[in-house]
């Protein structure tokens, strides 16, 4: 009877201290949001400290932004291109579109995946079904080009002008150079 007791104690103490730390835990997060102010403060250490464990938690937001501290040596932070695109998949993997920009780029540049327009243009495509206009704005140069698809000069200026429409400034500058259109007055 008393071993029954102090296994019913032990669970009871054990559930009352969990408690007390679940609810404690949220006065301890780090939001997304105070990782940008710290950027904003000049302090990407701080920043990618607290993007970390969102990012291990699935917040396809903190994802883009550590996956983008490991691109280039921005912020002092030393270049990491599989880091980069680990990160980008994880939050493309949740819909998050301006990481299918960031991937179109990396394969059609060759950073960490081989070099293949097609695969660019695939993540290009999904960014720009989608409405971003970056992802318009690429994929219209890649049917220009006839980079990953058949060259298609209707498709690229139906794409730039949906850029532009957005307010894409290179979208508008190719169009006004090209046909005319989107010009400054």
């Amino acid at each position: 009877m008393a071993d029954r007791s102090f296994h019913s104690l032990t669970a009871l103490t054990i559930a009352v201290l969990l408690s007390a730390l679940l609810s404690a835990a949220p006065a301890f997060a780090q939001s997304f949001e105070d990782g940008r102010a710290a950027t904003r403060q000049g302090d990407p250490a701080t920043a990618i400290a607290i993007w970390t464990p969102l990012a291990e938690a699935g917040n396809p937001e903190a994802q883009y932004w550590l996956a983008e501290s490991f691109w280039g040596g921005w912020w002092g932070v030393p270049e990491n291109l599989e880091r980069r695109a680990f990160w980008h998949m994880q939050a493309a993997g949740q819909g998050h579109v301006p990481s299918y920009v960031q991937l179109g780029g990396m394969y059609a540049h060759g950073h960490h995946f081989a070099q293949d327009d097609g695969a660019a243009a695939e993540w290009y495509a999904r960014a720009a079904e989608a409405g971003n206009a970056d992802g318009q704005y690429h994929l219209g140069y890649f049917y220009y080009e006839g980079r990953g698809v058949l060259r298609d000069f209707g498709r690229a200026y139906g794409l730039w002008r949906q850029a532009a429409a957005q307010g894409h400034v290179a979208a508008r500058n190719v169009l006004c150079a090209e046909i005319a259109d989107y010009c400054e007055e």
